[in-house]
């Protein structure tokens, strides 16, 4: 009996413990409902929950919806969203709206919209809606 409760514990610790979300993971092989998202170019499938997927010459890679994509001659890897950008400018850590506009937000990202509007997300970015 005390065999069988350890063995419960054991795979409710593997199946409930903690997964680490910190670096890019291999997209998963597709499977038949990938091959058909894949005809309209939706490869967010192959990758867990909270990841994205970042396609790259012939190397894809999932990287964490708090990262962003980037591609060079190696293919894709993830970088921070507080890394330099081209130009050698850094994206603001804050971001200040007019008076009268609203703040949206939605996953670390903000955009300031017009009051009269409604904040929505469009692509996974906070956006403006009528």
């Amino acid at each position: 009996m005390r065999m069988r409760w350890l063995l419960v514990l054991v795979l409710a610790a593997a199946c409930g413990g903690p997964r680490y979300t910190g670096g890019p993971v291999k997209p998963a092989a597709p499977g038949p409902l990938d091959l058909v998202r894949s005809l309209w170019g939706d490869y967010g499938g192959r990758c867990p929950g909270d990841y994205q997927y970042c396609r790259g010459g012939a190397q894809a890679v999932c990287c964490p919806i708090a990262s962003r994509c980037e591609e060079d001659a190696g293919g894709a890897y993830c970088a921070p969203r507080t890394a330099a950008v081209a130009g050698g400018a850094t994206e603001p850590q804050v971001q200040r709206c007019a008076p009268d506009e609203i703040a949206c937000s939605y996953r670390g990202q903000t955009t300031c919209c017009p009051a009269d509007n409604r904040c929505c997300t469009i692509d996974g970015a906070p956006g403006c809606c009528p």
